[in-house]
Formats: structure tokens, sequence, C-alpha cells
């Protein structure tokens, strides 16, 4: 499976005036807090497979049981558009396909013959599709954007990156929201 951002998100879950009011800082440091913002919000969205603000992705699969496709990313919003890359195949008919969003990890039940056999050894299915809570930071879950603000401030106060390690990489609140969000697999 292999994931490509196509368009980020146009905000981010946290603005640079409540990191700034967080920290109680003023606009010194601007760049840098903005910086460590994006980079929060990238953690928190790698560690539990959220996207947090709306933005599109492509997504390339490989395996698939009984017509069902689970995607690696959500909240999903809507697919734009499915693509067989096995043996010349093409944009598959929206017709064909039904996105079931509900839960996670969302699905894509696909209809009649829409797809050959899944692949192990090479890219099957080209999904382009849009993810996130929504447009505006507003959306995003009262927690998870609380979690991106607490580790940018955490990440502000290191005094020395050279010596960060794993267990300090997290603090302990950030560590037990994202805990909430991981979906486990056996």
């Amino acid at each position: 499976m292999d994931n490509l951002l196509l368009n980020g998100p146009g905000q981010e879950p946290v603005s640079l005036q409540q990191l700034r009011d967080y920290l109680h800082v003023n606009g010194d440091d601007d760049t840098f807090l903005s910086s460590l913002v994006t980079a929060a919000r990238l953690m928190v969205e790698a560690q539990t497979g959220l996207r947090l603000i709306t933005q599109d992705w492509r997504v390339h699969v490989n395996r698939w049981q009984d017509s069902a496709i689970e995607l690696p990313i959500w909240p999903v919003q809507k697919i734009i558009s499915i693509e067989s890359l096995l043996d010349g195949g093409g944009v598959i008919d929206v017709d064909t396909y039904e996105l079931v969003k509900a839960g996670r990890p969302a699905l894509i039940i696909l209809g009649g013959n829409a797809l050959p056999a899944a692949s192990s050894t090479r890219l099957g299915v080209g999904i382009s599709l849009t993810a996130g809570y929504g447009d505006s930071a507003d959306e995003v879950p009262e927690t998870l954007s609380f979690a991106v603000l607490a580790l940018a401030a955490h990440w502000y106060d290191i005094d020395d990156w050279n010596h960060l390690g794993p267990e300090r990489a997290l603090p302990p609140v950030v560590k037990t929201i994202i805990d909430e969000y991981r979906v486990v697999r056996i």
C-alpha cells in the first residue's frame, strides 16, 4: 500500500495565536511556532491514521478481499476516483462501488466484477480521495486539537534536541490522547 498526499490542508487544527497564548509568548518566533504546529499535526496524524483537516490523497492498493478494500486513511469524506492499474484497467465506474465511511476503517465495496483478483506483487488499484474531519479547525475533535497544541508546546520547550529520545518525544498527555484514537490490528 502506498499513500501520496495530493493537496494538503488549507489550515491547521491549532492557530498560531492559540499556540502563542498557550505558551505565553509574543510574535517573535512565528515561523518556528507555525512549523511546530504543522509537525505536531503530522505526528498526531501518523500515530493515529487520522487526517485532521480536509486533504486529498492518492492511495495505491494491491490487496482486497471479497470485493472490499480497506482504506488506510480516515475519516474519508468522499472518493474522487478509482482506477484499476491491472492489465490496462482504467477508471472504475462510480456506479460499481460504494463507500462505507461510517466505520473505521472506511471500506470501498466493489460490485460485480469491477476488479480482477488481487495481486500481491504489483499495485492493483489507485484511489483518489478526500479525507479529514472538515475544512476548519472547529470540525476537529477537541481532544485531537489539544494533542496538537500540547505536542507543539512540548517541542517548543525542549532545550536539547540532541538528547531527545523516544520517551521524551511524546509527553504522557499527548500519548494518552493518541492511544484513544489508534486502531489496534492483530
